[in-house]
C-alpha cells in the first residue's frame, strides 16, 4: 500500500491505525506529520495535517469524524519543571469538519511522578465508535465516568476493590524484564544506562487499573484492565455498562494481549516461542461475559 516518501500516496514512519468515518481508517503518519485516510481498497487518499488537530497525535477517533487528544504531554513537561504543577490534563474532542475547534470532554489525573518507571495510578480513557468517552478514575477510589455526545454524563458508583500489594517477587520480575530500568523512566546521560530502580522506588501497592488498557467495545461497554501480581499471566478485565456499573469480569487465556473489538468479538494477540504474533478472535456475543475465559471463535 503506497510507498515510503512524503508525496501523495506515500508514508514516512506510520505508527498506528485508527477507525474512521464509514468504512475508512486513519494511518497515523508521524514522519510526515499527517493523518492519511485509507479506504477498504487499500489506497491512501486525502491527508489531514496533524497541526489541524492542535499539533498532537490523536489517541482515538470515532466514526463520526471526531479526533480525541489529551494534554498529558504538556502536563508531564510542566511537572518535570515544577513538581507542584497541576496533575490534571484535559481530554479534547476535535471535529474533523471544523478542526480549529476543540471541546473539553473531561479532565484526567496523572498522579505521582510525571515520568514514572513502573506502575502508576493515572486515570485512563477510551472512546467508542459513537463518540462516547469512557474515563476511569484510578487515584484514591476506583470508579468510571461516561460522557456522551449529546452532553450527558454519568458517574458510576465507587467499586469496592482492594489494591494488590506489591511483593518482592513483583519487584524482581519487573527488574528482570527491564534490566535498564526502562518503560518510561528517566533518560540516562553519558555511557552508563540507568540500572533497575531501588526497592524504595516501587509503590507499595498496584493501582486499581492499568490506564493504558482501557477500551470501549462495539456494544458500548467499557473494559478496564486490572493490575495483579506479576506472576499472573492471564489478563483480568472489569466490564462496565452505560450506567458505570461493573457487570462482569473477564479473564483472558495466559499470554494474551487485548488489541481491539469487533461486532460481538474480542481480538487478542499472543506471541509464540519464535516471536511470531498470532491474532485471535474470541466470541463475546453468545454468552454472558461474567465468567472467566471468553470462547475462542477463530484464529
Amino acid at each position: 500500500m503506497g510507498r515510503e516518501g512524503s508525496g501523495p500516496g506515500e508514508y514516512n514512519s506510520p505508527i498506528g491505525l485508527l477507525p474512521f468515518m464509514g468504512d475508512s481508517s486513519i494511518v497515523v503518519d508521524l514522519g510526515n506529520g499527517r493523518l492519511a485516510v485509507v479506504g477498504p481498497e487499500l489506497r491512501m487518499g486525502r491527508t489531514i495535517p496533524i497541526f489541524l488537530i492542535g499539533g498532537m497525535i490523536a489517541s482515538a477517533t470515532d466514526t463520526l469524524g471526531g479526533f480525541y487528544v489529551d494534554r498529558l504531554q504538556e502536563v508531564r513537561v510542566a511537572r518535570e519543571r515544577n513538581p507542584a504543577a497541576s496533575d490534571r490534563a484535559a481530554v479534547l474532542r476535535v471535529v474533523e469538519a471544523a478542526p480549529a475547534s476543540g471541546d473539553t470532554i473531561t479532565h484526567v489525573t496523572i498522579a505521582g511522578p510525571p515520568n514514572p518507571r513502573m506502575w502508576y495510578p493515572w486515570d485512563g480513557w477510551a472512546v467508542g465508535r459513537d463518540g462516547r468517552v469512557f474515563a476511569v478514575r484510578n487515584r484514591d477510589e476506583y470508579r468510571v465516568d461516561w460522557f456522551f455526545r449529546d452532553g450527558r454524563s454519568v458517574s458510576g458508583p465507587v467499586i469496592e476493590s482492594e489494591r494488590v500489594a506489591v511483593t518482592g517477587e513483583d519487584r524482581r520480575i519487573w527488574s528482570e524484564q527491564h534490566p535498564r530500568g526502562s518503560a518510561g523512566g528517566s533518560v540516562a546521560f553519558g555511557n552508563r544506562p540507568p540500572g533497575p530502580p531501588a526497592a524504595a522506588a516501587f509503590p507499595s501497592r498496584f493501582p486499581f487499573a492499568n490506564s493504558r488498557d482501557v477500551w470501549v467495545d462495539r456494544e458500548g461497554r467499557g473494559w478496564v484492565g486490572r493490575y495483579e501480581h506479576q506472576t499472573e499471566k492471564r489478563p483480568l478485565y472489569d466490564v462496565f455498562d452505560a450506567a458505570g456499573r461493573r457487570t462482569a469480569r473477564v479473564r483472558l487465556p495466559a499470554g494474551r494481549q487485548l488489541v481491539g473489538f469487533g461486532r460481538g468479538a474480542l481480538y487478542a494477540v499472543r506471541v509464540d516461542d519464535v516471536d511470531l504474533q498470532w491474532l485471535e478472535r474470541y466470541d463475546i456475543s453468545a454468552r454472558p461475559v461474567n465468567r472467566e475465559g471468553p470462547r475462542e471463535r477463530r484464529r
